[in-house]
């Protein structure tokens, strides 16, 4: 039981009443002091006090036989703020704090009554021991010219909840909750008659009717459907109203039985304070084309970050044309995912898919950011020469479409995300104005088919993205300190620039701990040749003893990872380190072989394992057609031997001739 337990008499006890939370400010030597609070008046509601405050001292002895009796118990629920900030719940402390700065804010207000408690709280055990705590409290509040009565409430408040400076929070959150609407007794419309003299006359809308223009609102909108239509489809059908022509040849809306009805501007007007114009808007013609006709540019997003990598968009294309294999065939078409820094619109990670958009090419493009673009080169057997390339790192926020890099297994790797909507391309501009541009036609469908294996093509993106972040206009985002500083109108020049002044939000991770995170895993198979993944040789590591080798070898089995889009190169782990491993050919020849995509090494392990099935159906045909023609034309079989025991005793002759 600690200082602020809240405890209840639930038959009474003494001076306790039945039924009322006490809490436990002190225990004394020979007294305990008990507060209780109770609601405070209207009146003093409206100068900022919300419960008056009163404290009870109970002898020792008598509370603690209470105590065990069980007369007296802890409540079953302790509150961990005050009851009349409960319905504030949750508090963001943080965001609070942030908002510190306005005058008369709420956090503002809270570190003034806490300066004004804190003379009491600093001497907090001699006021309680004194013989009159509450006249002792009245004196403090006295030489800080404040209310008694207030002062009392934030010490014994402050003290009991853990010296919590938010739990001497304003009540705030319970304003502005009267609602007008709710006040009935008049059926008149509100405000100034219409000036139009054959206006429809209005009645006052009850709660009732407001709520059935929302709900017919949402039953009938749609895509193309107009405010009046539904307005009239709603008289027709929820209100049962009825038109008649009038004497001047104009048409009124009435209701057969006198029942109130909303006018159009009654419907309007309820439907925008509800939804708001923009969203009618949007009901009726669609998100993006208010977005790209309506809506006045918000300015660029990159005027709301100030460093790299502090907002990241990333998303895929596909390439103009399809790969071959190495007989010329078309292989599925390639599909890059790149990430882009919105300040800089710098690419600096590359990942690649086959066939479709998958969640491993938005790994592969995160491990390409958290080694850099220079080492993702040298694994595709490329080098960037004099050409600059963006260093690694990752960022903290990762702004994503709702396709595969939206998944959970993406989303466990970096925390932060954010999802842009579906079709809202503008959503993630910086990172979609990268995109490759293709000239459509109204021809015949046709295809393309590149020259390139499935690596070369990757290799051709990945050169792409280094090249245009030396060959983009980036001039609209350079400012004048930097136009000042004669920093290349280009993305890698801003990128150099700011990296250079220590402007970044990225975070740099280990390279091994990049590859346990985002690359696929797979399984490599452990030979005393070596190592081998669907039918390749990889050498085993030279950091590693051949010792090692054969006590994995009974294992049989290693854990590994790889690049969908090239395995030349992968990695194994043994006892928690990372070792990479190269692909190698049965002979010497030509290693442009080893250079090629998880997809085409499936297809090759395929092809490898069915070749092996049909060498050993081979292998018996060819060994019957061999014995059968050699016992045609030897009339001897191939088997002639035969077994005997014991060891065979071979004797040795002289020679008969002479020698010369």
């Amino acid at each position: 039981m600690n200082i602020g337990t809240q405890m209840v008499a639930t038959d009474g006890y003494g001076p306790l009443v039945p039924e009322r939370i006490y809490y436990l400010l002190a225990s004394q030597d020979r007294r305990v002091l008990l507060v209780w609070f109770v609601d405070a008046l209207p009146a003093e509601r409206r100068h900022g006090l919300v419960a008056r405050p009163y404290m009870l001292a109970l002898d020792r002895g008598e509370f603690e036989d209470g105590l065990i009796l069980r007369e007296i118990m802890p409540c079953s629920t302790q509150m961990a703020w005050p009851r009349w900030l409960a319905d504030a719940q949750p508090i963001d402390s943080a965001a609070l704090e942030r908002a510190a700065a306005g005058p008369r804010s709420q956090a503002w207000l809270v570190e003034q009554r806490l300066r004004t408690i804190q003379p009491a709280v600093d001497d907090y055990r001699e006021i309680l021991n004194a013989r009159d705590p509450v006249a002792t409290l009245n004196q403090y509040a006295r030489a800080a010219r404040a209310n008694a009565m207030r002062y009392r409430f934030h010490f014994l408040v402050y003290v009991l909840y853990g010296c919590q400076k938010w739990v001497l929070l304003p009540t705030y959150h319970r304003v502005g909750h009267w609602d007008r609407t709710a006040q009935g007794g008049r059926k008149s419309r509100l405000g100034r008659p219409s000036k139009r003299a054959a206006a429809p006359r209005a009645s006052r809308l009850s709660a009732a009717d407001r709520e059935l223009i929302l709900d017919t609102y949402r039953r009938y909108r749609g895509l193309g459907v107009h405010l009046s239509k539904i307005y009239v489809r709603a008289l027709k059908t929820d209100w049962h109203c009825q038109a008649a022509r009038r004497a001047d040849g104009r048409f009124e809306i009435y209701h057969p039985d006198g029942q109130p009805f909303p006018t159009y501007r009654q419907y309007e007007y309820h439907l925008v304070k509800t939804f708001g114009r923009t969203q009618l808007q949007i009901d009726r013609r669609g998100r993006e084309w208010v977005r790209n006709r309506q809506a006045i540019s918000a300015g660029r997003f990159s005027e709301h970050v100030s460093n790299l990598l502090e907002r990241v968009e990333t998303d895929g294309y596909w390439s103009a044309s399809h790969p071959v294999d190495a007989q010329g065939n078309p292989l599925p078409k390639l599909v890059t995912v790149t990430l882009a820094d919105t300040l800089s619109a710098t690419i600096f990670g590359v990942g690649f898919a086959f066939g479709s958009e998958t969640a491993a090419a938005y790994h592969a493009a995160c491990f390409s950011a958290a080694i850099g673009l220079e080492r993702t080169l040298a694994l595709f057997g490329l080098e960037a020469g004099q050409l600059d390339t963006p260093s690694a790192g990752l960022p903290p926020a990762l702004i994503t479409d709702r396709g595969p890099g939206s998944g959970a297994a993406l989303a466990e790797r970096l925390v932060f995300r954010e999802l842009a909507l579906s079709y809202s391309g503008q959503s993630k501009s910086t990172v979609e104005s990268t995109h490759p541009r293709q000239d459509g036609n109204a021809e015949a469908p046709t295809f393309a088919i590149s020259s390139l294996s499935a690596v070369g093509l990757a290799r051709q993106e990945l050169w792409r993205a280094v090249q245009q972040n030396h060959t983009s206009d980036a001039s609209a985002r350079l400012t004048p300190e930097m136009v000042a500083a004669h920093v290349p109108a280009n993305p890698i020049g801003i990128w150099r620039y700011l990296e250079e002044r220590g402007r970044t939000a990225g975070h740099t991770m280990r390279f091994e701990e990049a590859v346990r995170t985002f690359l696929q895993r797979v399984q490599f198979k452990i030979t005393r040749d070596g190592l081998k993944f669907e039918e390749m040789s990889f050498a085993w590591p030279s950091e590693v003893a051949a010792e090692r080798l054969a006590q994995y070898v009974a294992a049989g089995s290693v854990q590994g990872y790889c690049l969908e889009a090239c395995v030349r190169h992968a990695w194994i782990e043994i006892d928690g380190a990372i070792y990479r491993v190269s692909a190698r050919l049965p002979f010497e020849d030509d290693t442009g072989q080893t250079w090629i995509s998880l997809t085409e090494l499936t297809a090759h392990a395929d092809r490898l394992r069915a070749g092996r099935l049909d060498q050993a159906d081979n292998k018996c045909a060819a060994e019957l057609y061999s014995s059968t023609t050699y016992t045609a034309q030897t009339d001897k079989s191939l088997d002639t031997d035969r077994k005997q025991r014991g060891r065979a005793k071979i004797r040795r002759g002289r020679p008969t001739g002479k020698r010369s």
